[in-house]
């Protein structure tokens, strides 16, 4: 598998700029540089994977309620999962 199979394209890139700034309305928000976007793109990941509020988990983020099942799964209570 070529090490670049899974990067942004160049033409993805701007896309993805592109699409921030319409998002936010604002076009000082556009990512100037390389290391603009992958640090916008970062901030959202860490957002949706740690802090985002999901229903199926009670509107809590995924990683307080991954929190509460290892510690429940550490004191041998049941998770909820067979």
């Amino acid at each position: 598998m070529p090490s670049n199979e899974h990067s942004m394209s160049p033409h993805q890139a701007g896309y993805w700029a592109h699409w921030l700034t319409l998002e936010s309305g604002d076009e000082d928000s556009l990512a100037q540089t390389l290391a603009d976007l992958e640090n916008i793109t970062s901030a959202w990941v860490s957002w949706y994977n740690e802090r985002r509020l999901m229903h199926r988990l009670g509107r809590r983020p995924p990683v307080e309620a991954e929190a509460e099942y290892y510690a429940r799964l550490h004191a041998g209570k049941h998770t909820g999962h067979t």
